[in-house]
């Protein structure tokens, strides 16, 4: 297994913080593209609040092996600031069955987001609580393999592009490329999410 040293991912979630200050000062006026409109007798609200649950491939850049990756998320704004909060699981088996190898994330994200009628994407980032186990080492004894493993919990860096496609003005299919990086547990790969919006206000008669 390669070991890479990734200390200076200790100072990236503070770096992060000092940056996302500094932008949600700046981003306090709200825009009119917030307001409501009425689409084929229905009343919406554009950049609400939305739900994506999504699952697909990574690859972990420390075992050099592919695994299987699974997240809820729940996307916000706050006047002009767009923020992302949510959980995201990394293992070699499906997240229900057991594995000591595996990833938990608990992240908190600050990004930017476009929606129109038919789109939705956006692009977030910020620090992420991992926890889990990874293998450690492996033994040779009498030639018998044997895989030993270590549990950690350390803050790193979540981020994430999304793009979705609204087969409905609130429902949609996308797909979302992101990386998680602590010095225990790097991944990054693709995901397909289903996409839910609160948008829908009501019908206009």
């Amino acid at each position: 297994m390669i070991r890479i040293d990734y200390l200076k991912f200790r100072i990236i979630p503070a770096l992060f913080l000092l940056l996302f200050t500094s932008s949600f000062a700046l981003s306090q006026i709200v825009d009119d593209k917030y307001d409501e409109f009425i689409l084929k007798n229905k009343l919406l609200k554009p950049y609400c609040g939305y739900v994506t649950i999504g699952t697909g491939l990574n690859f972990n850049f420390l075992t050099l092996s592919p695994e299987k990756a699974f997240s809820l998320a729940y996307h916000f704004r706050v006047k002009n600031s767009h923020f992302q909060t949510g959980y995201h699981v990394s293992s070699d088996k499906f997240f229900m069955f057991r594995s000591y190898q595996m990833l938990s994330d608990i992240f908190f994200l600050y990004g930017h987001r476009k929606d129109s009628l038919k789109y939705n994407y956006g692009f977030y980032a910020g620090p992420t609580y991992g926890f889990g186990s990874t293998l450690a080492y492996v033994t040779d004894v009498d030639g018998k393999l044997t895989n030993w493993y270590k549990s950690f919990h350390h803050i790193g860096l979540y981020a994430e592009a999304e793009y979705t496609y609204k087969i409905n003005y609130d429902f949609g299919l996308g797909l979302s490329v992101y990386t998680s990086l602590n010095e225990d547990y790097c991944v990054g790969g693709l995901k397909v999410h289903l996409y839910f919006s609160g948008a829908f206000r009501g019908n206009i008669e």
